[in-house]
C-alpha cells in the first residue's frame, strides 16, 4: 500500500512541477592575424541551464564545457547550482551563484561579488565571472528593494598563467607558500534600490577581500626591490548607480569608492581609489543601436611600507606599485578609456552586424572589433569576427603593445536548444 501511495505522490509532484532545460553548443576557433596559427586558449563549447520548480521553491543550475582546439582538452564547469525560495517578501537564494550588480553594461565598478575568469575577459557580462558559494535575499519594501549577500569563502580571479597565447599575464603563478593566508574569509554585501522620479537608483556596500593578488613583501634582485610574497588585501566599497532616460537616449552612470589596506606581518599599506562608468545608448536610423562608455579609474591616496627580505630593512612603497584589486577589469589597461559600439539587425532578424572600439585615452592604444552573425535556419547561427589591438612600438611593456600579437579572427557555429 505504501508503495502505491509513494508512486501516486511522485506522479502528482511531477505533474505540478515546472521543468525547463536550454542551452547552446558553439564550436569555434581563434586564428592569429599575424601568422594564421590557432590560438590555443579555452573557449566555451557547451552551455546549458536547467531549472526545476515546485510551488514556492526552485532549483537552478548552469553547466559549461570549455574546450581547447589545438590540444583537444575538455574541462567541465558547474558554473551555478543554487536553490530559490519565493516567500511573500521577496526571494532567498543559497548555493553557488553568479550575482549581478550595477547599471552599466559589462564594465561595473560596483560589481565585486564574483571573481573574474580572465580566460573569458572579452566576453560580455556574467559570462566572464566565476560562481561563488553564497546566500542572498531580495526583500521588497514598498518602493524600496534591499539585496543582502553573504559569501563565507573568498575566491580569487582565475588568471591564465603560463599561457604564451595570452601575453599580458605573468608567465608563472606564485607558489602557495608565497601567498599569505586570508585572516577573515567572510564577505558581505548590501544593495538598496528605488525609483527617484523616472530614474532607477541604487546604493551599494561591499566588504571583502581583493579578487587579485598584490605584493606583500619585497626582496632585492640586482639592487631593486621586487615582490617575494603576495596576498589579498581587505577592501571596503561604497557604490552608486543610476539608470534613466533623456528623450530617446538611455543613460547609465555608475561609480564606486574603495578603501583598501594590508596589515600583514611584513607590510603596512593603505590606499583609496575610485572607478566610474558613464554610458549612453540610442537607437537610430534603421534601428541601429549605438552605445558608448567612458570608463575611469583614479588613485586618491597611497601610503605603504614593507620589509625587504632577508635584510629586514623597512622601505617606503611607491604609488606606482599599487594596482586595484577590485572593480572593472579594464582598469588594468588604462585609467581613462572610451568604448563605443553599434549593432544592426537585418533580413528579418537573420543577420546581425556589430562593431566596437576601445580607446585608451592616456596612452592612445586601442582595440577594434567586428562581428557578423547569420542565422540560415531557426536555432542555428554562423559567426565571423575579428579583434585587433594597436599599441606603441616604443613601449614594449605597454599592455596594448603586448596584445598586438593577440589580434585574431574568430569563426564559429552555434546551435541553441
Amino acid at each position: 500500500m505504501n508503495k502505491y501511495i509513494f508512486i501516486i505522490f511522485g506522479l502528482i509532484s511531477t505533474i505540478s512541477a515546472q521543468f525547463s532545460f536550454s542551452g547552446e553548443i558553439s564550436p569555434s576557433a581563434m586564428i592569429r592575424q599575424s601568422n594564421t596559427d590557432i590560438i590555443d586558449l579555452p573557449y566555451r563549447l557547451l552551455w546549458s541551464e536547467l531549472s526545476y520548480g515546485m510551488g514556492d521553491f526552485e532549483l537552478k543550475s548552469t553547466l559549461a564545457v570549455d574546450h581547447r582546439l589545438e590540444s583537444g582538452e575538455f574541462e567541465g564547469d558547474l558554473r551555478e547550482l543554487y536553490a530559490i525560495w519565493y516567500p511573500s517578501f521577496g526571494e532567498v537564494k543559497f548555493g553557488k551563484q553568479i550575482h549581478v550588480w550595477g547599471a552599466a553594461d559589462g564594465n561595473n565598478p560596483t560589481d565585486n561579488l564574483n571573481p573574474y575568469d580572465y580566460y573569458f575577459m572579452f566576453l560580455p557580462g556574467a559570462e566572464r565571472k566565476l560562481g561563488v558559494l553564497s546566500a542572498s535575499a531580495n526583500i521588497y519594501l514598498g518602493k524600496w528593494q534591499a539585496e543582502l549577500v553573504l559569501i563565507p569563502y573568498h575566491t580569487g580571479n582565475r588568471i591564465p598563467y603560463d599561457e604564451p597565447d595570452f601575453p599580458i599575464i605573468p608567465m608563472s603563478e606564485p607558489d602557495e607558500e608565497f601567498i599569505e593566508d586570508i585572516e577573515n574569509d567572510m564577505e558581505f554585501g548590501l544593495r538598496l534600490k528605488t525609483m527617484i522620479g523616472e530614474n532607477d537608483v541604487s546604493v551599494s556596500y561591499f566588504s571583502g577581500n581583493d579578487r587579485g593578488l598584490s605584493p606583500s613583501t619585497m626582496g632585492l634582485v640586482h639592487g631593486e626591490a621586487v615582490p617575494t610574497m603576495f596576498g589579498y588585501r581587505n577592501t571596503q566599497m561604497l557604490g552608486l548607480d543610476i539608470v534613466g532616460f533623456l528623450n530617446e537616449i538611455t543613460y547609465r552612470a555608475e561609480t564606486a569608492y574603495f578603501s583598501t589596506k594590508d596589515e600583514g606581518w611584513r607590510i603596512d599599506s593603505k590606499a583609496t581609489y575610485s572607478q566610474y562608468v558613464l554610458q549612453f545608448e540610442y537607437t537610430g536610423w534603421l534601428d541601429i543601436q549605438f552605445s558608448c562608455q567612458y570608463i575611469g579609474s583614479k588613485t586618491h591616496s597611497f601610503l605603504g611600507k614593507t620589509t625587504v627580505v632577508p635584510m629586514d630593512v623597512i622601505i617606503d612603497l611607491d604609488e606606482s606599485i599599487f594596482q586595484p584589486g577590485m572593480g572593472t577589469p579594464f582598469a588594468m589597461f588604462t585609467d581613462k578609456g572610451f568604448m563605443g559600439g553599434a549593432k544592426a539587425t537585418l533580413w528579418d532578424n537573420t543577420l546581425d552586424l556589430s562593431g566596437n572600439i576601445f580607446y585608451d585615452l592616456d596612452e592612445k592604444g586601442k582595440m577594434v572589433g567586428f562581428e557578423v552573425e547569420y542565422s540560415p535556419v531557426e536555432n542555428w547561427i554562423i559567426s565571423l569576427g575579428s579583434s585587433s589591438f594597436y599599441g606603441d612600438k616604443d613601449k614594449p611593456q605597454y599592455p596594448f603593445t603586448k596584445l598586438e600579437d593577440f589580434s585574431h579572427y574568430r569563426v564559429g557555429i552555434k546551435y541553441s536548444f
